[in-house]
């Protein structure tokens, strides 16, 4: 196992939740701060917040999964079944 620089986590965190690069603020912590546990956390839960994180992370789990588009599809169509909001 290969443990990470603090740049590599923040871009690892960034590219897995929002597929782009670090926003100012997970930038900023790359200074040292994401390797406090508490921080890497909050930054995360930060990110999720977002509804384009949510949107991206949904598209890359997909894809991960090697779903179709008709999976997803389908897979939006519960959601809405069940109340989740569109986040599109």
């Amino acid at each position: 196992m290969v443990k990470l620089s603090v740049h590599e986590t923040a871009s690892e965190l960034s590219f897995f939740l929002t597929d782009s690069l670090p926003g100012a603020e997970l930038a900023a912590a790359d200074s040292g701060a994401l390797n406090d546990p508490e921080e890497l956390t909050r930054q995360a839960e930060r990110l999720l917040e977002k509804p384009e994180t949510r949107r991206s992370l949904s598209t890359t789990l997909i894809a991960a999964w090697g779903l179709s588009a008709q999976v997803y599809d389908v897979w939006m169509a519960c959601a809405a079944a069940f109340g989740v909001p569109d986040q599109g």
